[in-house]
């Protein structure tokens, strides 16, 4: 009796055996291999990655066209934005997403409500990567060309801005993300202000 309980018990401890090298054999003789993707990066790694200076619409053509935000981040308690093709609804499904960041998509642009300030303004010195388009954008929205300087060079933007600033006078300066820390840099250069680590300590 001693005897049959024993050799069911070492039966039962092999198929268990049997059945758990069936199960998990394979995860534990898969490739090493971790596909780059899903690789964590070492803190080194991380602080070697270029920053992003522009962001594209990742949807529509490569230029950013034919697509609009449907509903805005925290629209409805939405918790991000709400991309599709002109078409609505899902007629965007199947469509290339472009993930690149090259500053090439001018359309947001043209979503911004630039109008209200267009009153307030004598002159417009339009800078970066896409003064000409925002120049643009400021002729559509009722300012006089004549009015605008579109200078690329965010230093001769700073230059000429000064310049028109008589003295005693405010000079407004109206910057995305990327580009005022460009200018904050290019001011902290010229020792109008300290870098912002030390205005912070």
């Amino acid at each position: 009796m001693k005897r049959a309980i024993w050799l069911s018990a070492l039966a039962f401890v092999l198929a268990f055996a049997v059945i758990l090298a069936w199960k998990i054999g394979p995860e534990l003789t898969r490739p090493k291999y971790i596909d780059p993707a899903f690789r964590m990066l070492s803190p080194l790694e991380l602080a070697s990655i270029p920053t992003a200076t522009h962001f594209d619409f990742p949807l529509g053509n490569e230029n950013g066209a034919m697509a609009y935000n449907a509903q805005r981040f925290t629209e409805n308690k939405h918790l991000g934005d709400d991309l599709n093709g002109i078409g609505g609804e899902n007629s965007d499904l199947g469509d290339p997403i472009y993930a690149i960041a090259d500053g090439r998509d001018v359309s947001w642009i043209w979503d911004v409500d630039f109008e209200p300030l267009i009153p307030g303004l004598t002159r417009l010195v339009a800078t970066g990567d896409r003064a000409a388009e925002l120049a643009l954008r400021f002729k559509y929205g009722g300012l006089d060309a004549a009015a605008i300087d579109v200078l690329p060079s965010l230093e001769a933007a700073l230059d000429r801005g000064l310049e028109l600033t008589p003295p005693g006078g405010e000079l407004v300066v109206l910057p995305t993300y990327t580009a005022m820390l460009a200018l904050r840099r290019i001011v902290g250069d010229r020792g109008f202000v300290r870098p912002y680590w030390e205005s912070a300590a």
